[in-house]
């Protein structure tokens, strides 16, 4: 398994749509406005959180293919078609269930004209649609990933997700801006996302065998995914809550100006969310519990160190970048929020690692029970904060989670937190002081400067400190004539 290789094949899948939407959110805030984008992103939310609820089977097929590398062609064809019938019934029952809470939150639940809200209702059904079309994706994509055939699931996304983006726009700029078409385009994009990762499990699975539907199998599968649902379920509500309590409260045009910059700092999840895809597999199948230990921390801590350093030229470049990119639809509260949602991102990203390892191991037990018993303080914490600090508040609930979340992960999955604190303590106070020190760079030349100066001693903190397996790894990557 090539590690490297199969890391860049899914970080170009989730750059490619990434630089997409850097060009595309100004144009669609321009010629939306701030009310009907900030009502088509919510829309957007909805669909992809109850489009994740796949009851985990897309993470247990991968988990069960990749355990059945050796097995006969029959054996993963099975387990494919086990999970698809399973799935059908359970994706139908989750488009009912978004059907009638999407229709409840529309209705009596977010602060948006009559207009927006009569075509948000006439888009419900495409939504709904949706979902089992996303959850049929996720099994397939799953079954890929089982089979380390990262470079087709990096394709498919890649068009998919560009398509998602690009679709509606062409529709707002040259026909309509009613929401209904905007989400069709958006469902169009989906489909042939599917149609993409079918045909190349049909060619590299299934082709050749028969439809067979094992009970016992669906049984496993069932019950290692569903509490991997509870996590794909209550994880990803937490993540969004934000924006419903901000919508229900302070209306479509603060969700806006959450939004974009906390949707942008989300983006940069790419490389952890990357190398952790690509890891999984590899976890699962590694038999020894201590050298899977060993690489998972290997991973967070390499991680911690070089993301950080992203992070730190990102937080000092806020200000001026979101300026200069969302020109007069800017608002200075949006950069603080941007700030604080990049240092929270940069924590997920170390989570990410104990947490796959947890559920690698076959115990998404865990993950599920962690994250339902966060949940209520986490709502609490993000309903007394909001209330006295507004939308900064609401930013940092999310960031304070995430901390909290990592600490418990990492001494769960690696056994031992306090290397760990250790290692990325100077990036984290870096990051500290760099949100700190912000507010006064907001001038491109000051701004600059410090994104270089903390971004340099970033650098050279995460090679100081780079786990030595990883740092050998890059050493011979090099050039000779570098390393002499």
């Amino acid at each position: 398994m090539n590690i490297g290789r199969h890391s860049f094949y899914m970080l170009a899948g989730a750059a490619i749509p990434l630089c997409i939407a850097l060009v595309t959110i100004p144009i669609y805030i321009n010629a939306l406005g701030q009310e009907r984008y900030g009502v088509l992103a919510i829309s957007w939310l909805f669909l992809g959180y109850f489009g994740a609820a796949d009851l985990g089977l897309g993470r247990a097929i991968t988990q069960r293919i990749a355990k059945l590398k050796p097995a006969p062609a029959q054996e993963r064809a099975t387990v494919f078609w086990s999970a698809m019938a399973v799935n059908v019934g359970l994706a139908s029952f989750g488009a009912l269930l978004f059907y009638i809470v999407a229709r409840i939150f529309f209705i009596s639940g977010l602060k948006v004209d009559d207009i927006l809200r009569q075509e948000l209702l006439a888009s419900l059904w495409i939504i709904a649609a949706a979902v089992p079309v996303i959850t049929v994706s996720g099994i397939s994509m799953g079954t890929l990933a089982g089979r380390e055939q990262f470079g087709v699931v990096s394709i498919g996304s890649i068009i998919s997700n560009s398509l998602g983006q690009l679709l509606p726009l062409f529709i707002v700029l040259y026909y309509t801006n009613n929401l209904y078409y905007l989400i069709l385009a958006s469902f169009a994009a989906r489909v042939v996302g599917l149609v993409i990762f079918s045909a190349k499990v049909w060619q590299s699975v299934l082709h050749g065998c028969k439809p067979v539907f094992d009970r016992i199998e669906a049984k496993s599968m069932l019950s290692f995914g569903g509490w991997i649902t509870v996590s794909s379920l209550i994880g990803p509500l937490m993540y969004i809550a934000d924006r419903f309590v901000i919508g229900a409260v302070l209306g479509a045009v603060a969700i806006t100006i959450y939004t974009v910059p906390f949707s942008l700092a989300q983006r940069t999840m790419i490389l952890p969310t990357a190398l952790s895809n690509v890891l999984f597999p590899k976890l699962t199948a590694e038999p020894d519990l201590e050298k899977s230990r060993a690489l998972s921390e290997q991973a967070s801590i390499f991680v911690g160190q070089s993301f950080a350093v992203i992070m730190l030229f990102l937080i000092c470049m806020m200000t001026p970048a979101l300026q200069l990119w969302l020109g007069k639809a800017f608002h200075m509260e949006s950069a603080l929020i941007g700030k604080i949602a990049l240092a929270g991102w940069w924590i997920n990203g170390v989570a990410n690692f104990p947490f796959n390892l947890i559920q690698a191991k076959g115990n998404p037990r865990f993950t599920a029970l962690l994250h339902l018993a966060e949940l209520a303080p986490y709502f609490l914490i993000l309903f007394i904060l909001s209330y006295y600090f507004g939308l900064a508040g609401v930013v940092t609930a999310f960031a304070l989670r995430c901390l909290i979340d990592c600490l418990i992960l990492a001494k769960r999955g690696h056994g031992h937190v306090r290397r760990l604190i250790a290692t990325l303590a100077l990036p984290a106070t870096l990051i500290v002081v760099a949100i700190l020190l912000s507010p006064y760079m907001i001038n491109w030349t000051g701004a600059l400067i410090c994104a270089f100066g903390f971004a340099i001693i970033g650098a050279i903190n995460a090679y100081l400190n780079m786990p030595a397996p990883i740092k050998k790894r890059v050493i011979q990557l090099l050039p000779d004539r570098v390393i002499r």
